[in-house]
């Protein structure tokens, strides 16, 4: 007879976390934690709207690493039109998550000015073409 398969963990703990000076600390009231959780303005790190997209970056309130990985306390993620983006960057720190939100958000600014440049010079090419 074959044992049961026991299913794998996939992330290093379960235990909640509260920031405190924007350093992860444990908290053991899961009833704290929610109402902290819920409305704790301290655990965004960044938001902005551009255009279309929203650029959110904030504490998980949980440690998301898969077991052996780099803590992963915050999380980036990409909204457009309020759907979740597919792709999301996680960091093990509160200024490495602020650095990567605005590099993401340089890149996403530059991206979209050269798209409008583009657009842009199609539409002034066809413009001409029907002169």
């Amino acid at each position: 007879m074959c044992d049961p398969i026991k299913p794998r963990r996939t992330r290093v703990e379960h235990h909640c976390y509260i920031l405190k000076d924007r350093q992860p600390v444990k908290c053991k009231d899961e009833a704290f934690w929610a109402h902290w959780y819920a409305h704790g303005d301290n655990r965004v790190v960044a938001v902005d709207d551009i255009a279309e997209y929203r650029l959110s970056t904030a504490f998980l309130g949980l440690n998301a690493a898969r077991k052996g990985d780099v803590p992963a306390w915050f999380e980036t993620v990409l909204f457009r039109d309020g759907e979740v983006m597919p792709a999301a960057r996680v960091y093990a720190t509160w200024q490495k998550a602020f650095d990567g939100h605005r590099r993401i958000e340089e890149l996403l600014r530059k991206q979209l000015k050269e798209a409008q440049t583009l657009a842009d010079d199609w539409i002034n090419d066809m413009l001409k073409a029907t002169r």
